[in-house]
């Protein structure tokens, strides 16, 4: 008679088991186990768990899943299998617990589809917008000595930090220290500039596109006020998005099955969208002064030419 071997999801003790039997009990902790499969119908992978956990994430396609009759609660038992494929444990924790370190191997991680492993998720993505801005300002400023190459190196880099590291104030000031050199170099600069007033009406263009498309909810295409992450890691108009989720569980973006219905505050995007609108009227409140300054003062009835 063919044989299974199992896990026991308490005490995570090995143990062999007949195919026709349906509820396996674990020999040293005595522990009933049922079969269920994964409710996803591209996974669908049979997974036998103690008859205590009712709510427990799939170890093939990481989504959780609840028994059929019982709601997800954030206090009932979760079963996991560590992240570390070397360890492979598997263990039962609470939901409630969006981090946990594996008893058997001590590797800590995040429990799958938590608020925890979005908000890391989110921090791992701005680590590497960070090391690409690094990447791009190690560019300019070499591009910048050589360029500039009669002025020290030290001095570039000073004046390139003076300005923020805006490329376009520095190359302003590097051109005022280098007044006295040769024809040869000012034409070579003058090219430079030339070049450099096209890239950044290239650069306005392509930020006006981008900004656009980042800071509108793509449920309503308005811009968003409270802008939250998903379980598809795009982001939403709050409200929009829990209308949503309230007759669906499909993203709107990439029309695939959304994990969980958690939504976190994007406070990074939301940040820039308040300083873009402050950007907004600060040029609106600009161009209305001068337009005061250019409409001539009306004279009065009784007033003499």
């Amino acid at each position: 008679m063919p044989k299974r071997r199992l896990q026991c999801g308490s005490c995570s003790t090995v143990i062999k088991v007949s195919s026709k039997i349906t509820r396996p009990v674990c020999p040293r902790c005595s522990t009933a186990h049922t079969y269920i499969k994964c409710g996803r119908a591209e996974c669908g992978t049979l997974m036998c768990l103690p008859e205590n956990v009712n709510q427990f994430s799939c170890p093939r396609c990481s989504v959780q899943l609840a028994r059929p009759g019982h709601m997800h609660n954030a206090k009932s038992p979760v079963a996991v299998r560590c992240g570390n494929t070397a360890c492979d444990f598997m263990m039962t924790i609470s939901a409630s617990v969006g981090r946990f370190k594996c008893p058997r191997c001590s590797m800590e991680q995040v429990l799958p589809g938590s608020e925890e492993e979005l908000k890391c998720k989110a921090r791992m993505e701005e680590e590497a917008r960070q090391q690409q801005v690094k990447r791009r300002q190690q560019l300019e400023l070499s591009e910048l000595c050589e360029l500039f190459s009669a002025i020290d190196r030290g001095t570039i880099e000073a004046v390139y930090d003076s300005c923020d590291y805006n490329r376009t104030q520095t190359l302003s000031k590097l051109m005022e220290m280098s007044e006295g050199s040769t024809d040869e170099a000012q034409g070579e600069i003058a090219g430079v500039l030339a070049l450099e007033v096209d890239r950044i009406d290239a650069m306005i263009s392509y930020k006006k596109t981008l900004v656009d498309t980042n800071i509108r909810c793509p449920l309503s295409g308005k811009v968003m006020d409270d802008p939250v992450f998903a379980a598809d890691g795009h982001s939403y108009e709050r409200k929009e998005m829990e209308l949503h989720l309230l007759t669906s569980d499909i993203s709107p973006v990439n029309k695939k099955h959304l994990e969980h219905k958690m939504l976190v505050p994007n406070h990074q995007l939301r940040g820039q969208i308040q300083s873009w609108k402050e950007s907004l009227e600060a040029v609106a409140g600009s161009r209305h002064e001068e337009e005061e300054d250019l409409i001539p003062a009306v004279a009065g009835p009784g007033a003499s030419g």
